[in-house]
């Protein structure tokens, strides 16, 4: 088996598409608990996972760039881009470039379309070949050598895959020797690192990287571990990089992590959140302790780290009974924190036999027309660049408290430039006029009335809240 050095060696020797010579700078950074542009204001991520069906062969969610289109006309300003390890190296040490062309096409396409990037290294419950061939994520050959490889499903029969996966001592296994680097999957795993960051690097809208999707084993003694060698492979090639924490699986409900602080800078806390009951059942009762308990937990931990909170998952099954109440809350949740998020996930190959196309999952927010799934997403109203620190942010839907209003209350700083609202007026309140109510900045809609500027030369608390009128005699109110 090839060293370590030797892959680097041979990583760095291979011309990549979109390789340049020169170091790209990220176009965010993060500052405290906020993500800054290069102006200096806060920026609020809100976007998807992209997409369902990249997580099985021939693991490509997007066609065109044209797909993409939707998100823009949505407000999102962030995908979050689904990596997959048995996609790019099926065996060890043959590379497969034509996928890394297909990811780095999606990463321009959605940067023509204002849309930052966070690659996102994905799996769930090992690989395809583990827990009855429900899993995704690392190839055949990175399995534990004690583990009986399983012949790939992720059809019906893997319907309940968590449990599944839980109950599979193979896939338990692989984690185990994965960790201790037996065979040097390890080593492989930081090459395939180095690789992708030499290749993205020059590509300044690929804000950061989720070092591992939802991984299970310990996460002092051996998640922790391998985020830290992870993170100095990350910033001896894109220094600039943000890093994105994700914790162990098990968390995944709103359990509180327990992952150290970790010892490199620039990085936020990257959980996930699903209320299991809403995800099993497909129901919402409107009993709201989970989402709680879960938004609570995640929101406490980026505070004792002291950054950013940017929740990597979140959503409920498109058919979900009062979904959209569902996720008003979760929405409602983020906003509350101040956090950032992209929810799951947006399949443009969605079908209604195939579901996302992966152990039928159905969290798509569109269906097979490209139309909305309006059981589980809405265009949203949110605050994406703030010129100084938000201090509240609030959307009111019309099943709290009469009509769609967005209002943010924020310390402004005027070096920084202007504060941008995402407003989808024609979704919010159709043909109604729109009041802005301003308190000590000057606001207006922008020509698409999709936006909202605000501005002012001096310093100090600002707000600004935007309704549709209330006509009285001609007159809005």
């Amino acid at each position: 088996m090839k060293s370590l050095t030797r892959i680097f060696i041979a990583a760095a020797a291979m011309i990549l598409l979109g390789t340049g010579a020169a170091q790209a700078s990220s176009l965010l950074r993060v500052d405290g608990k906020v993500f800054k542009d290069g102006q200096g204001r806060t920026v609020i991520l809100r976007g998807v996972n992209v997409a369902g069906d990249s997580k099985v062969p021939p693991f490509r969610g997007i066609d065109t760039p044209a797909q993409l289109d939707p998100l823009k006309t949505w407000g999102m300003n962030v995908i979050r881009l689904l990596f997959n390890w048995e996609a790019f190296e099926p065996a060890p040490g043959a590379y497969d470039w034509n996928y890394l062309s297909h990811l780095t096409n999606v990463v321009d396409w959605a940067w023509a379309r204002g849309i930052y990037t966070i690659v996102d290294f994905h799996q769930d419950i090992y690989s395809r070949f583990t827990a009855k061939g429900c899993g995704e994520g690392f190839p055949a050959w990175a399995l534990s050598p004690d583990a009986i490889p399983q012949a790939p499903d992720n059809g019906p029969n893997c319907a309940n895959w968590a449990i599944i996966g839980a109950l599979d001592e193979d896939m338990h296994e692989s984690w185990r020797d994965f960790y201790s680097n037996r065979e040097g999957v390890r080593d492989r795993y930081l090459a395939v690192w180095d690789i992708l960051t030499r290749n993205f690097k020059a590509h300044a809208s690929v804000i950061g990287y989720d070092m591992l999707n939802e991984p299970w084993g310990y996460e002092a003694e051996e998640l922790y571990p391998l985020y830290e060698d992870t993170a100095r492979v990350i910033r001896s090639n894109d220094p600039s990089a943000i890093l994105f924490v994700s914790p162990a699986a098990i968390t995944s409900s709103g359990f509180w992590s327990w992952l150290p602080k970790p010892t490199y800078s620039n990085y936020a806390f990257a959980p996930h959140f699903y209320d299991a009951t809403v995800t099993m059942l497909k129901v919402y009762s409107g009993i709201t302790v989970p989402s709680d308990l879960g938004w609570n937990s995640m929101a406490g931990k980026a505070s004792e780290w002291g950054v950013p909170l940017f929740v990597g998952e979140f959503g409920c099954p498109g058919v979900t009974f009062n979904g959209l109440a569902y996720m008003d809350l979760q929405y409602s949740k983020m906003n509350y924190y101040l956090a950032g998020g992209a929810q799951w996930v947006y399949t443009p190959h969605w079908t209604d036999a195939r579901k996302d196309g992966w152990d039928m999952e159905d969290f798509s927010i569109i269906d097979n027309t490209g139309a909305i799934r309006s059981n589980n997403f809405k265009p949203r109203p949110f605050a994406r660049k703030i010129s100084g620190t938000a201090t509240q942010l609030t959307v009111w839907d019309p099943w709290l408290l009469g009509d769609d209003a967005i209002e943010l209350y924020w310390k402004h700083n005027p070096a920084t430039g202007s504060t941008e609202l995402f407003v989808p007026k024609y979704t919010l309140w159709g043909t109604w006029p729109v009041k802005i109510e301003q308190d000590g900045a000057s606001c207006s809609f922008d020509s698409t009335q999709t936006k909202v500027t605000c501005g002012s030369s001096s310093a100090g608390s600002k707000r600004v809240k935007v309704r549709a009128c209330t006509m009285i005699f001609g007159w809005c109110l």
